[in-house]
């Protein structure tokens, strides 16, 4: 149940909804924008195998694992734009640079 019924989502937006877990969106394939800022976010594995992911907007969160991000992220051949700022995880150091060197196809990043 849950999001199985939005397979064709292509747009979700969910900032500030004191979401604790994004569980349940693998199941949207054909995400391709998601919108999560200002929310209790810790983790981000659940977008892994979301494939037509694009943007990735997780603003303010308490995401703290930036290997954790850096693995599910590299996992999106489309992703292009990642707001991660105002996450623990974008406080490691040179965590920009990492983030290029990981992710180059990324266009756009905060």
């Amino acid at each position: 149940k849950g999001f199985a019924q939005l397979s064709a989502l292509v747009t979700l937006n969910v900032n500030a909804n004191a979401l604790t877990s994004l569980v349940g969106l693998e199941q949207c394939s054909s995400l391709q924008q998601l919108f999560a800022a200002n929310n209790k976010l810790r983790d981000m594995a659940p977008l892994s195998g979301l494939t037509n992911l694009q943007t990735v907007n997780v603003f303010g969160n308490a995401i703290s694992s930036l290997d954790k991000c850096i693995e599910v992220l590299s996992g999106l051949p489309a992703l292009r734009d990642a707001e991660l700022g105002g996450n623990p995880a974008a406080t490691v150091p040179d965590y920009k640079s990492l983030m290029i060197l990981h992710l180059v196809a990324l266009e756009v990043l905060d």
